[in-house]
């Protein structure tokens, strides 16, 4: 970054033409561009040294999402100055950085604070979590009432996840974007925010669905099980091609080709090995299964990482329990030691 009296400048995207006129002007006090330009290479190059080649320069992310939040105070923000009914219940601990302290019950993530960013400034003004979820999705508020946002439509701003699809998808057979098991939807509606919105269906996530947890799981919006004949896949798309050409309004519309564009990107997914290793769990030793917990979100986050090795820029792993039991998400707002 190049600040010159004012505002900071990314270097990486080149100089704004206000920035090249206030370079221009301090050539005349004797500081020449080159040597600016030295100075912030040698800034960069620095940088790159101090944190390792790969620094910034990260291709895959895993985004654990836990819908209704953690108390931040019993975790990674904790207020032991505070009165007790501010603070909590639980000490706090340190953390392998000075000064920053977690609460008690995150030890191994306190281990680990030195290789982490922690943001303890970020927050949003809706106080219910449709909306603050299209903000944290999207990085834009949305724009309707509470019961709006639990209709997704293709007029919402699209996931950062469908933006980076469409400008960045990477190579190889695998989908881009992968929602792992569910999306967050609550009552019925399909919460905002979750999809590519205005940009379309064929930046769409694609939904694992399922249990990873499950002995026999398997990808439910896809063919895809461990040692499937390809050829009888092949045959079942065949299938499906013949049958949409027996429909007069796809045949020629967005629509049919959005669909052909995912059937081929889907059979391209069936067709790696590298894919149908990565959904296949039961080749995972079960010291591995055991450390990541033996729970829908454990296996979650395990599958989540096997399908970034697999060539998927971007895992979203949602918190989510069963219906009926303990609600939809982390949230529990009564019972929280027992629930």
């Amino acid at each position: 970054m190049l600040s010159l009296l004012g505002p900071r400048f990314p270097t990486a995207q080149g100089f704004s033409r206000r920035e090249m006129i206030r370079i221009g002007g301090l050539t005349m006090s004797g500081v020449a561009l080159s040597h600016l330009l030295t100075r912030t290479s040698s800034a960069e190059s620095s940088t790159a040294k101090k944190h390792g080649p790969g620094f910034g320069k990260a291709k895959r992310c895993i985004l654990l999402y836990l819908s209704g939040g953690h108390p931040q105070h019993d975790m990674f923000d904790p207020k032991p100055d505070m009165p007790s009914e501010i603070r909590g219940e639980f000490d706090t601990i340190e953390t392998s950085v000075p000064s920053i302290r977690f609460g008690e019950h995150c030890p191994l993530s306190a281990k680990l604070m030195n290789q982490m960013a922690l943001i303890r400034s970020m927050n949003h003004t809706h106080n219910d979590h449709g909306r603050g979820s299209y903000w944290m999705f999207t990085g834009a508020m949305y724009p309707g009432s509470v019961p709006d946002v639990n209709s997704m439509t293709r007029q919402d701003m699209p996931h950062l996840g469908s933006v980076m699809t469409k400008i960045a998808p990477g190579k190889g057979p695998m989908f881009p974007f992968i929602i792992v098991p569910h999306r967050m939807d609550v009552a019925g509606g399909r919460r905002a925010g979750q999809f590519a919105g205005m940009l379309g269906p064929k930046y769409d996530p694609m939904l694992t669905g399922g249990n990873p947890n499950d002995d026999n799981f398997r990808l439910e919006h896809l063919p895809l099980v461990p040692n499937e004949d390809l050829a009888v896949i092949r045959r079942r798309v065949g299938l499906v091609d013949q049958l949409n050409q027996q429909v007069d309004y796809l045949r020629d519309g967005a629509l049919a080709q959005s669909l052909k564009e995912n059937q081929s990107k889907a059979l391209d997914v069936v067709g790696s090995e590298a894919v149908r290793r990565a959904v296949d769990l039961s080749i995972v030793d079960a010291a591995t299964r055991e450390r990541y917990g033996r729970t829908l979100f454990g296996q979650s986050v395990l599958l989540g990482r096997r399908l970034l090795q697999a060539g998927t820029r971007l895992v979203q792993c949602n918190w989510q329990r069963t219906q009926g039991k303990n609600g939809f998400a982390w949230d529990t707002h009564w019972n929280n030691f027992t629930a």
